[in-house]
């Protein structure tokens, strides 16, 4: 949460959990994009859900600038 705040990624409220969403308008072409940079997501109805409990924590401290580049070149952000 720490890295998507330093970036300005938008998340859904997150205070303790196995999982992060993050909202964008066309979840599966975002998680299709992600998947080029070896992350995995799943598409919801309204975002995606990143599980940072099963990734290393330096994975974690990633995630977010590869999610947001994802929902740039898609133009959601």
């Amino acid at each position: 949460m720490e890295e998507a705040q330093k970036i300005g990624l938008k998340t859904c409220p997150f205070k303790s959990g196995f999982f992060i969403s993050v909202p964008c308008d066309n979840p599966q072409a975002v998680a299709e994009e992600i998947k080029k940079d070896n992350l995995y997501l799943v598409a919801l109805a309204k975002g995606v859900r990143f599980a940072p409990c099963a990734v290393s924590e330096e994975k974690c401290r990633k995630a977010p600038a590869i999610i947001k580049k994802a929902l740039e070149a898609l133009g959601e952000i």
